[in-house]
């Protein structure tokens, strides 16, 4: 479960680890196949095989694996079966009005979910308790908050923070002047946009920063909305001003050196040989971004 995006959470208070519990807590919310007309459901599944353990621990980190299953029904699908069927309606003489409409658009949507296309996405989650953090491999914050509910929901209890994200950019922005923490140096990419308005935008890839471009954009009112960075010479990724990590892309001389530790014949020994060779990395780059980026919000608490 090599992270390639993820976003972070600071845990904010006790939580316990029991494995007897967790067991019995998560079989309980293990994926099943959607019912007839649900269009979306969550369920956890095992994070190194499809009959493997619902999560593995480690030194009180833990693995985890969230399914998320939607149906897919394009709105202008249903929107010409609903129409086709009130104009049928209406050919047989039959009064149209809002509550038909409705009722008609109702029928139609569960009728065609039963034979909707079933899209399953993994999320692979990174539940470090001696370190104080959670880690989500999403792509949206709505992803996010869905996963951690629905772990709230598993476990009984999840007081986490999301960092606040208040100054963020200016920091990635005064990063382009060589404000950077020494475990991070600036990659090859940087995407501005106009301070308050999103529209105005300027990407800048495959270029040596600092650049000239950059500094005359910044003189121009610009500011950073994602910057590539390196971490250690050991990974690539980009940071935006969500605080969200992403394109993570590992150096191949450092997967190389380690290759033995991670390749692994059993699934389950390959999986939890995986979390042991990257939880410090992981906890050194949030380490290097919460230091330089992060500050606690406690309005965003998660009860």
């Amino acid at each position: 479960m090599w992270l390639k995006k993820f976003f972070i959470y600071q845990i904010n208070g006790t939580l316990a680890y029991d494995e007897d519990l967790w067991i019995g807590l998560f079989d309980r919310m293990r994926q099943r196949d959607l019912r007839s007309g649900e269009k979306e459901g969550c369920g956890w599944v095992s994070p190194s095989s499809s009959d493997g353990p619902l999560f593995l621990h480690f030194d009180q980190a833990i693995w985890l694996s969230l399914s998320i299953q939607s149906r897919y029904l394009p709105a202008s699908t249903l929107r010409k079966a609903v129409d086709e069927a009130l104009e049928e309606m209406a050919q047989q003489g039959q009064s149209i009005n809002a509550k038909v409409k409705r009722e008609v658009k109702e029928s139609v949507q569960t009728q065609m979910l039963t034979q909707a296309f079933v899209e399953h996405t993994e999320v692979p989650i990174l539940l470090d308790l001696k370190n104080k953090y959670l880690l989500v491999g999403v792509s949206s914050e709505k992803q996010a908050d869905l996963a951690t509910g629905y772990l709230r929901k598993t476990i009984g209890a999840l007081p986490v923070v999301m960092p606040s994200v208040s100054g963020v950019g200016r920091k990635l922005t005064s990063a382009l002047a060589g404000k950077l923490p020494g475990q991070l140096s600036l990659a090859n990419g940087v995407w501005m946009q106009q301070a308050l308005m999103q529209t105005n935008k300027a990407t800048f890839t495959g270029c040596d920063l600092p650049d000239s471009r950059v500094d005359f954009a910044i003189q121009q009112g610009m500011v950073v909305a994602k910057l590539s960075l390196r971490f250690n010479q050991i990974l690539k990724c980009v940071i935006n001003d969500r605080m969200q990590v992403s394109s993570i892309a590992y150096d191949s001389t450092w997967r190389l050196e380690h290759k033995e530790d991670f390749e692994q014949n059993e699934s389950e020994e390959k999986a939890l040989a995986d979390m042991i060779l990257l939880r410090p990395i992981y906890h050194g780059l949030v380490n290097a971004l919460m230091n330089w980026l992060g500050e606690t919000n406690e309005a965003d608490e998660l009860k």
